[in-house]
């Protein structure tokens, strides 16, 4: 039998070394709904459960307009760290359907959560115009209404002799906002006196353009003294519906006033009186006119008789 025996002033030491090895994990993470949708901005976050094998160094949330967005898509950048966190998503396009996902980053990679989806408000402008105000014989006020579909929306006027236009007028109220309609106008001057004029509403906002219906107005008619008449149709004529009161024939001569009503009747050339020979009756009954004046074809301004 053989014996082992210590060799004096040797010690003899034995080191046994274990290792084990664990695998990396990615961070565990869900995505929280998406909430405030407008037509450019939603908000949407996560809860990132589980940090995994080492901390968290990034989160948020991607978006595109593919179903799996990812990091190389958009995204926000919140702080560090487990928990939940919001996230506001900007500069979104209009009446579009996105994909978004909560992502959490550590030293092993990025995880993501379930994907959420959701439509961007907005949508074309709404358009309607109303009668003209403030109307003289070369200027008018023209009205409307336009719904902007939350989108910005920049309207203006067009207006012209026919339906073709030719002439437009940015809105006072112009570049109108918001989903409720908004009231616009503009004031427009230089037009032809007792005309005929056609305008409509142009609104355009990211999504497209909207022309309300077509519109009419007519200017008033003017004297050469200044003085103003509506017009109004009656069956298939149209007629002033103010009586004439220039002292001036169209082609700018003056008439003769003559307050004797005698005089005024005797009066072999133009002349005119006043009702009751008092101008205060001027605009109730307008001037009274002789034959001679009549029989001029001047009387009227030019184009009427």
């Amino acid at each position: 039998m053989k014996h082992f025996s210590a060799v004096p002033g040797l010690a003899l030491i034995f080191l046994l070394i274990f290792q084990s090895c664990k695998k990396e994990e990615i961070p565990a993470i869900t995505t929280s709904p998406v909430t405030n949708v407008t037509a450019t901005t939603a908000s949407c976050g996560g809860n990132i459960t589980n940090e995994g094998s080492s901390p968290v160094i990034a989160r948020g949330v991607c978006w595109g307009t593919n179903a799996t967005p990812t990091i190389e898509d958009e995204k926000t950048t919140e702080s560090s760290g487990a928990g939940t966190f919001t996230s506001n998503m900007t500069d979104l396009d209009a009446a579009t359907t996105y994909y978004v996902r909560a992502y959490a980053t550590n030293s092993a990679g990025t995880a993501y959560g379930a994907g959420q989806s959701f439509t961007t408000l907005g949508e074309k402008p709404a358009a309607s115009v109303s009668d003209a105000t403030n109307i003289t014989a070369t200027s008018a006020t023209l009205n409307g209404a336009v719904t902007a579909n939350l989108l910005t929306t920049t309207v203006t006027f067009e207006y012209g002799l026919t339906t073709s236009y030719g002439k437009s007028s940015t809105a006072v109220q112009s570049p109108a906002t918001g989903e409720n309609p908004t009231n616009v106008s503009v004031g427009i001057t230089g037009l032809n006196v007792g005309t005929i004029y056609h305008f409509r509403i142009k609104a355009v906002n990211s999504l497209g353009t909207t022309y309300s219906e077509d519109h009419v107005l007519e200017t008033l008619l003017m004297d050469q003294d200044g003085n103003e008449y509506h017009a109004i149709t009656i069956g298939t004529q149209v007629w002033m519906q103010e009586n004439l009161r220039t002292t001036r024939l169209n082609d700018g001569t003056a008439i003769s006033h003559v307050p004797i009503p005698s005089e005024w009747i005797n009066k072999a050339m133009p002349a005119y009186s006043w009702y009751g020979n008092n101008e205060d009756n001027k605009g109730s009954y307008g001037a009274l006119y002789n034959f001679y004046t009549v029989n001029t074809g001047k009387l009227c301004p030019a184009g009427w008789h």
